[in-house]
């Protein structure tokens, strides 16, 4: 659990290698293959899973996204909704510690979260959190099938 992301570990914790260069971008673009590995969880990546090249479906309610550390005062995450539409709510998350709340109403979004309307929460540190900022996205009673799913094209940190 508190080993970094694509790190290869023997004993304790101790890091011989790494798979990749983790070096979140401050903007992550499903477009660009280089933005791959910070699409951190619960996102189709395979070739064969992936709707387009354009957008990440996410498969499981609670997907997660790495960025650049940065102190920032909004998030923009641009995303369109596929099949059932019913006022969907998100719950985004940032650095464990604000939660925004929004409802999808039209089938192609822009979600700006911006900090000063954020409900601090108490969530435990995560290790991530220490190097990078984090961004939950956790979609509320919501059927993932084939037809019904939620892409992600972008999300953008703004100073």
């Amino acid at each position: 659990k508190d080993v970094l992301p694509y790190s290869i570990v023997v004993g304790n914790n101790k890091v011989i290698n790494n798979r990749i260069a983790f070096n979140p971008p401050m903007q992550i673009d499903a477009s660009n293959k280089e933005n791959l590995p910070y699409f951190y969880r619960g996102f189709m990546q395979k070739n064969e899973e992936k709707i387009n090249n354009n957008s990440f479906a996410l498969y499981e309610e609670d997907a997660m996204v790495v960025l650049q550390k940065a102190n920032c005062n909004k998030w923009i995450v641009q995303g369109t909704v596929e099949g059932n539409l019913n006022n969907n709510l998100v719950k985004i998350t940032i650095n464990n510690s604000l939660e925004l709340e929004y409802k999808l109403s039209h089938s192609n979004f822009e979600i700006v979260c911006d900090i000063s309307t954020a409900k601090k929460i108490t969530n435990a540190n995560n290790f991530l959190v220490e190097k990078y900022n984090t961004i939950h996205i956790k979609i509320v009673d919501y059927q993932f099938n084939q037809t019904n799913f939620i892409t992600i094209n972008k999300i953008i940190q703004s100073l």
